[in-house]
């Protein structure tokens, strides 16, 4: 009798409850995805595991938003061909796949979101930052001419008022600059807070971009 009693102890530690194994799986393929192992990833999800899942306290964070930030590509397909819900978005700021990829530059990943129908357009929760917006900010000239090539809105302005122009124009990245005017950007599109155009903002004593002021004029800028 006392040896039954000192099994059954020991038995619910050989024996994880139920569902316990299920969310070590589901760390395990983010982790994996996260370090671009994609052999990993693909033996995960055929063993069951669900594409668009996140760890518990991570803000939502899945495995295909792990891999579009740190711009493992295969990883990203096949999390894709897996199912993975493109959209789905940090649940702390809602940033997308979309929106980390295009941030960090991550060119092949972003083309290969927007092939597979992610929203071009859909901003953070908290600033309304784009993946264009972010991009032109962070001068991705090739993320840029991705995003506008696959018609994401050039004129969305961020809750202040800021369009990706006007920010390319602050921070002197004047092929961004270009690429977005040819595109359709509102050369006089203002920030709402004070007013301040693009050109402004360019000519601003603590920027001085004057190559891109130069252009800005030469299309018509104010």
């Amino acid at each position: 009798m006392k040896k039954e009693k000192v099994i059954h102890e020991i038995c619910p530690l050989c024996h994880p409850p139920a569902g316990q194994a299920e969310k070590q799986a589901e760390r395990d393929l983010i982790d994996a995805a996260e370090v671009g192992n994609a052999r990993k990833v693909q033996e995960l999800l055929s063993a069951g595991v669900f594409v668009s899942c996140s760890k518990e306290g991570d803000e939502g964070r899945t495995a295909l938003l792990k891999a579009a930030l740190r711009g493992h590509l295969e990883v990203v397909q096949v999390l894709v061909a897996a199912g993975a819900d493109v959209n789905k978005a940090r649940t702390d700021d809602g940033c997308t796949p979309l929106f980390m990829a295009a941030q960090n530059g991550h060119q092949n990943v972003v083309q290969a979101l927007v092939t597979a129908r992610a929203d071009l357009n859909k901003a953070t929760t908290d600033t309304g930052d784009t993946p264009l917006y972010i991009a032109a900010q962070q001068g991705h000239l090739d993320v840029v001419q991705a995003l506008v090539a696959a018609r994401a809105d050039v004129n969305k302005a961020i809750t202040d008022g800021r369009t990706p122009l006007w920010q390319a124009a602050q921070n002197g990245h004047q092929n961004v600059v270009q690429v977005l005017v040819a595109a359709g950007a509102d050369v006089n599109k203002a920030r709402t807070s004070d007013g301040c155009t693009p050109l402004r903002i360019a000519n601003a004593p603590q920027n001085k971009h004057t190559s891109v002021v130069a252009y800005l004029q030469s299309v018509g800028a104010r």
